[in-house]
């Protein structure tokens, strides 16, 4: 009799369950911001997420939060293990409104991690999608809290986290190529690109892509004297217009540089 008394003496009362809940879930929740404003700088540099007028894909920020939950769920296990009762449901209550969403939805996923001005995407995954794989990943992390994690494990999901990167950079291209059009170097005698745009504007050395060669554009900006402008400065006479692409065909296939705009239609 005593033995059972102990037992529902320990055992969390109701109030102390949904408090544990919510407190979990609200610092899950506002680390997949946090993460996610991370991740975007980081990706930013290797031409990734950030398309100008164009939109910003989001994919690589679920990506990120998704990791970092899980890795703070874990530490949040370790340092308390009371805490995993409810830590490991966190995903039930976000995942109940997004996760049939995306089922249902699956094909418009690539334009909903879009966000511009033109789209209410970016505002979904925000409000959506990035606290739901917040509280995915968390209740990941705080389940694995219980065990030890071998090396094999880790090297997987470091494997898991390229493949899922590469993944979503595949989707985030092909959803450009599709939504706006490849564009095609039109000048005869070839167009001059290079990774360095005043290359291009002050005819320094670049590579000449043939006429007919397939680019996607991804940033309009102008030359001005030793310098690229920033968006939306003036351009003064004599100073030339770049357009950063990617090319996507060809023995450059992939690559991405500055080629002057007039060779490419609709800039």
């Amino acid at each position: 009799m005593f033995e059972t008394f102990e037992k529902q003496a320990e055992r969390p009362s109701v109030f102390s369950s949904v408090a544990s809940y919510f407190a979990q879930l609200c610092l899950a929740v506002p680390l997949g911001w946090i993460v996610s404003a991370g991740c975007s700088v980081a990706f930013h540099p290797f031409g990734s997420g950030d398309h100008g007028d164009k939109g910003h894909f989001l994919g690589y920020e679920v990506i990120c939060c998704l990791f970092a939950a899980a890795v703070a769920g874990r530490i949040v296990g370790r340092a308390d293990p009371k805490m995993r009762r409810m830590g490991r449901w966190i995903w039930a209550l976000p995942g109940v409104f997004v996760f049939p969403a995306m089922l249902g939805g699956w094909r418009t996923l690539p334009s909903d991690l879009f966000a511009s001005g033109s789209t209410e995407g970016g505002l979904a995954a925000y409000l959506f999608l990035i606290p739901a794989f917040s509280a995915l990943g968390y209740s990941a992390g705080i389940a694995s809290s219980e065990r030890k994690l071998s090396q094999d494990i880790l090297l997987g999901a470091a494997l898991v986290f390229v493949v899922l990167v590469i993944t979503a950079r595949e989707v985030e291209y092909q959803h450009l190529d599709s939504s706006t059009g490849a564009r095609v170097v039109i000048d005869p005698k070839g167009l001059p690109f290079s990774v360095d745009p005043m290359a291009v504007c002050e005819a320094g050395n670049t590579t000449l892509l043939p006429h007919g060669t397939h680019v996607y554009a991804l940033e309009h900006r102008s030359c001005g004297t030793g310098r690229l402008l920033d968006p939306g400065e003036p351009r003064r006479s004599g100073e030339w217009d770049v357009e950063r692409m990617r090319i996507l065909d060809g023995p450059n296939k992939g690559k991405e540089g500055w080629v002057l705009a007039y060779g490419i239609p609709g800039y």
